[in-house]
């Protein structure tokens, strides 16, 4: 089982969201950019990932999980 990885990839540009511990309210947000994708090994059939994402607005580099990073969708235009 792999947790859902939304088709985020390397270099993709994302919404990121930093949460409250119980996980439902989001207490900071902004956008950024995916810089490695990590799957971890957590045992039997189960795999974690996690994004390294550059935070623009602030010029760091956090790890995010799955549902702490939504991808920018790209228009048309």
């Amino acid at each position: 089982m792999i947790n859902e990885s939304h088709d985020i990839k390397a270099g993709d540009l994302v919404r990121w969201f930093e949460l409250y511990a119980d996980g439902d309210i989001v207490k900071d947000g902004g956008f950024g950019s995916v810089l490695e994708l990590r799957e971890i090994d957590i045992g039997g059939s189960l795999t974690y990932i996690q994004y390294e994402v550059w935070r623009f607005e602030r010029n760091d580099i956090v790890m995010c999980g799955p549902n702490e990073v939504e991808k920018i969708k790209e228009s048309n235009n």
